[in-house]
């Protein structure tokens, strides 16, 4: 195909995450960490964010998952991984 330079794998769906008691719905997308900035070039991640090749347990949230409008508390802190409600991924 013309001006394809790279074919990604990659999964969608929606996931729930759980986090001091409270639950959120968001979308998720799986990828190769290492192709992040093929698919999206001007992510910025937050300071001291790290993403590790090869590690299936990364993740990354989006700013407003993490910190949703309005709220005066964090969904989620940098630290340990939030806990996966149990059957929570669904493909599209």
């Amino acid at each position: 195909m013309p001006f394809v330079t790279e074919v990604i794998p990659s999964y969608q769906g929606d996931v729930t995450i759980e986090s001091q008691g409270k639950s959120e719905n968001t979308a998720v997308l799986s990828i190769d960490p290492q192709k992040l900035l093929v698919i999206s070039p001007t992510l910025e991640l937050t300071e001291g964010s790290v993403v590790r090749p090869n590690n299936p347990s990364s993740i990354l949230i989006a700013e407003d998952t993490a910190y949703p409008p309005g709220e005066e508390t964090p969904f989620i802190y940098l630290g340990p991984l939030p806990e996966w409600a149990e059957d929570s991924f669904s493909p599209d």
